[in-house]
């Protein structure tokens, strides 16, 4: 495979994980939303199909405040989705950034332009800017993925999802069409 040096196959398929992994926990969102409204999940993923990672975080956290839950199940929630925007930043990095080598033998960093308030910041123009070896990438994918499995088993556990969207959960399709 030809690419972008330094970017090797072992790097693509952690953001392979990493993506596909964010896309689950949106999807888990949607079905914590789902659960807290007493909506159906098909209502709530046309709502919601077109808002990003942070409008679903925002409208999720906003719904435990609102909604009369109680509030350490509030505060669960709220700290799941602190614990997987930890993490939001690196996906980013993944998702729109060219990525180009390290300083570290066989690591890769993103490169890119941050525009925020009209101020250009360039990123992955240093030496000593963060970089990452394939296989730091491959945890933070493994972590991105204990934080669903986690927040998966208290949704079941605590009774937040109906019976419909615990199925879903379940299933190997988590996709109501798929």
């Amino acid at each position: 495979m030809t690419g972008h040096p330094g970017v090797a196959p072992q790097h693509l398929l952690a953001f392979g994980a990493i993506v596909q992994w964010f896309a689950r926990h949106e999807y888990l969102m949607q079905t914590a939303m789902a659960g807290i409204t007493g909506t159906d999940l098909s209502t709530i993923l046309v709502l919601t199909a077109g808002l990003s990672y942070t409008a679903k975080r925002d409208a999720l956290a906003s719904l435990t405040h609102t909604t009369g839950l109680p509030e350490p199940v509030g505060e669960a929630v709220r700290t799941y989705l602190d614990d997987l925007n930890r993490h939001n930043g690196l996906r980013n990095a993944v998702a729109h950034s060219m990525w180009v080598p390290g300083s570290r033998p066989d690591s890769i960093k993103p490169m890119r332009l941050i525009v925020r308030g009209g101020i250009g910041k360039p990123v992955g123009h240093i030496e000593d800017e963060r970089d990452y070896l394939a296989e730091e990438l491959l945890q933070v994918a493994t972590d991105v993925a204990g934080i669903y499995q986690r927040f998966v088993e208290f949704l079941l556990s605590s009774g937040l999802v109906r019976e419909v969207a615990a199925q879903t959960l379940k299933s190997d399709h988590p996709h109501p069409t798929a």
